[in-house]
């Protein structure tokens, strides 16, 4: 800084220790600038079994949790994140990344991990570490545009966890701090402040000089119909009753999603209606244009995505890769019913789109506003719904 540089400045990525060193090494991270962390998920076991739990099971956990090491001066990053093939519930990294990290959180950077990307989406897998694939960078022209037109709001309400530096130097600390490590996989949690927190608002770290108790977050009072409410009431995130299970929605002006297990659900998410027909899935209704939203907009993107695996590939009781399978990738359909009530804009026509977003010629019906979307039977997860200008 005696030089004038004026850039940003980051000590470390990396976390040291559990409890009071954990802290110490946060701390002296908050001293240099940026708090940057890296987090994975999934991956293969020995004997072929492979992580196949869904973090929607349990809300802000795994990659989420991260957002306990925010530090409340200072700007929070990820440079590392994926979620590690051959685990299969991909989509919803990006998904909850980009509404709860870089939206409810406040989160300023985002960077999936990947090193040998063809500038497109591939047609196969590749290592474990991969962002070239269908179930993940085909969800960010839904999911960047809704993160660079901040669709999802920052949480004003504020969830603070207290730590007074020189009672870290005793080796106290006001609350217990959980985490477990397996190398760059890590979650964590405390007593007071659990990571479900993180679905509610923004959660983060003040360091002090004095001894200032951490007040218990109690997760009922955000708590309505079996789903944890974000304090911005844009984001509802329903708790899984096993390790693939679980889902959340998004209700924002310019972005409508359901993203998860929600076979059998009405999302009613204002003016749009979102039924989910298929196990697993992340559908999304976007509003195509910056300044737009889903009611003034004349296009909107719908995005329909779930599983992908190669041809050929045989997995048993979603636990075991039994044949690793080879290229071309294979997508799994995704079948909903989506509603669009629009209060001004008239005669819309839902065209096909190709997997370049492009549009085609075909069209599928859509009458009183219903759509019956079905990607295996289109043979696309991307649709565009035009209306008249």
């Amino acid at each position: 800084k005696s030089t004038g540089y004026d850039g940003e400045m980051i000590s470390s990525n990396w976390i040291a220790g559990n409890g009071p060193s954990h802290f110490f090494n946060l701390h002296s991270d908050s001293l240099i600038g940026t708090i940057d962390r890296h987090n994975y998920f999934g991956g293969l076991r020995q004997g072929g079994e492979f992580v196949n739990t869904s973090m929607l099971s349990s809300p802000g956990s795994n990659i989420l949790s991260l957002g306990l090491q925010q530090v409340s001066n200072r700007p929070f990053m990820v440079s590392e994140w994926v979620i590690l093939n051959p685990t299969e519930w991909s989509v919803e990294g990006p998904a909850i990344i980009g509404a709860y990290g870089m939206g409810l959180q406040g989160w300023d950077v985002s960077f999936i991990f990947q090193n040998k990307d063809v500038g497109k989406i591939n047609n196969k897998f590749v290592g474990k570490w991969q962002v070239d694939k269908p179930t993940v960078i085909g969800l960010f022209p839904a999911v960047s545009r809704q993160v660079l037109r901040g669709d999802v709001e920052e949480s004003k309400f504020t969830i603070p966890l207290y730590v007074d530096m020189q009672s870290v130097a005793e080796g106290e600390l006001d609350f217990k701090n959980f985490q477990e490590v397996k190398g760059d996989i890590k979650s964590y949690s405390t007593d007071k402040v659990p990571h479900e927190a993180l679905a509610v608002g923004r959660v983060v770290v003040e360091f002090n000089d004095e001894n200032k108790s951490t007040p218990t977050f109690n997760l009922a009072d955000h708590t309505k119909d079996g789903f944890i409410e974000s304090s911005t009431d844009q984001l509802k995130w329903k708790n899984g009753s096993s390790e693939m299970d679980g889902y959340f929605t998004i209700n924002t002006e310019g972005t409508k999603a359901v993203v998860g297990f929600a076979n059998g659900s009405k999302s009613e998410l204002g003016n749009v209606t979102i039924q989910a027909q298929s196990r697993f899935g992340a559908i999304y209704v976007t509003a195509l244009n910056k300044d737009e939203t889903i009611d003034t907009d004349t296009n909107l993107l719908i995005t329909a995505i779930a599983r992908v695996r190669q041809t050929g590939m045989k997995v048993f009781e979603d636990l075991y890769l039994v044949e690793k399978g080879s290229a071309p990738f294979v997508m799994e359909p995704v079948k909903a019913t989506i509603k669009i009530d629009k209060k001004e804009r008239k005669n819309p026509v839902v065209y096909i789109l190709d997997h370049d977003g492009v549009r085609t010629e075909e069209t599928i019906p859509i009458e009183d506003g219903v759509i019956q979307i079905d990607t295996g039977r289109d043979t696309t997860p991307y649709y565009e719904v035009v209306y008249e200008s």
